[in-house]
């Protein structure tokens, strides 16, 4: 699998469970909770993002539409998390053996993402930092 891949599927599932403790037990609207997730997501994210400008990419005409449409991205899989995070919790509440299958299948998703993340942490330790250091 491409590292890339690996690398998606760890901050999608980590960001799943961040939206999860931050906003479980928030009487906001999904909508709501949506777009203050984008924020947070684009302040921890995007910022760096911006502050890393190497080639000067975001200077010149094109630098507004290229942020703008980059900062919409953030908002735009937040609310679409947050409202599939409120359909599935309705659909989980409504019977025992729902709240059950959804238990079995965190776990059975959670070990994948931690196998992943793991061979990620040994991959950075053992090939990408001393490549770095030696060079």
């Amino acid at each position: 699998m491409n590292g890339q891949v690996i690398l998606g599927i760890a901050v999608t599932f980590a960001n799943s469970i961040i939206y999860t403790f931050l906003f479980n037990r928030s009487r906001k609207s999904w909508v709501v909770k949506g777009l203050l997730f984008g924020l947070f997501l684009l302040i921890i994210y995007g910022t760096p993002l911006f502050l890393f400008n190497p080639g000067n990419e975001l200077f010149g005409p094109q630098a507004p539409l290229g942020i703008a449409l980059f900062s919409v991205t953030f908002f735009i899989g937040s609310v679409i998390l947050a409202l599939l995070i409120e359909y599935l919790t309705k659909w989980f509440d409504q019977s025992k053996g729902r709240l059950k299958l959804a238990y079995v299948s965190f776990v059975i998703l959670s070990i994948p993402a931690i196998i992943m993340l793991v061979a990620m942490y040994i991959e950075i330790f053992t090939e990408m930092l001393p490549k770095i250091i030696n060079n």
